[in-house]
């Protein structure tokens, strides 16, 4: 399955520090989504599902009393609710991030990876 993984305009990735949730593009977003790290080269940190907003938000808060993260980077597609569970695995199986151990246990549904 082919999705589209959102990017700032200019083409670069997304930083998870300086993102703003509030535009109206998060409003009712929900998907799949993927947070990294470049140390030089890219390493997984997350990958869930929900609605984005929400979930980054939580991200954000937790993770900067105990990380500097300003160099996190992340990444979300819109996806039905049927498809979720099966690309979050997907995903998880494919990049192996650093947390979140609780992963759907569906079958996973390959998609295209944010590269």
């Amino acid at each position: 399955m082919q999705v589209d993984w959102v990017k700032y305009d200019t083409g670069e990735w997304c930083k998870l520090a300086t993102l703003n949730l509030e535009q109206a593009h998060f409003d009712k977003i929900s998907g799949v989504y993927v947070m990294w790290k470049n140390k030089p080269e890219r390493q997984y940190l997350y990958v869930g599902q929900g609605f984005i907003k929400d979930r980054l938000s939580k991200h954000r808060r937790e993770w900067k009393k105990q990380y500097d993260i300003s160099n996190f980077y992340v990444t979300w597609a819109s996806v039905h609710d049927e498809y979720k569970d099966g690309i979050e695995l997907f995903l998880a199986n494919v990049l192996l991030p650093d947390f979140g151990e609780r992963h759907p246990s569906k079958y996973p549904i390959p998609v295209n990876l944010p590269l």
